[in-house]
């Protein structure tokens, strides 16, 4: 990828993180990573989806069922990432605060990422 493209495919994703990292721009490369399970959540988990509180899926202005994508980063979260970290989940799709000192889980990525 040159320095100069804007793509916005998944590995040149990837590769602009690295990039971001060799040049110092620490907050850049955090940003952008915290995209990534957003991604790759709503390509796993399709079927999570916002609902009100009678059951209803919500939908959005096109008449398609609305992402939840908090729900959905955490769900992938959990599956794919947390096996490579100290994290293990408790709940599936239940948020805690109740992560060990040290530990890098779906609640600290969602908290760092504004959710």
């Amino acid at each position: 990828m040159n320095r100069g493209d804007a793509s916005f495919t998944f590995l040149h994703r990837i590769e602009e993180v690295k990039l971001n990292i060799e040049d110092g721009r620490w907050q850049s490369a955090l940003t952008l990573a915290l995209t990534l399970p957003d991604i790759c959540g709503g390509i796993a988990f399709p079927e999570i989806v916002k609902r009100y509180r009678d059951g209803r899926v919500m939908l959005d202005r096109q008449k398609k069922p609305t992402r939840d994508v908090g729900g959905q980063f955490v769900r992938w979260f959990d599956e794919f990432a947390a096996p490579f970290s100290r994290y293990r989940p408790v709940t599936p799709l239940l948020i805690s605060a109740a992560n060990d000192a040290g530990n890098f889980g779906a609640n600290i990525c969602i908290k760092t990422k504004g959710f």
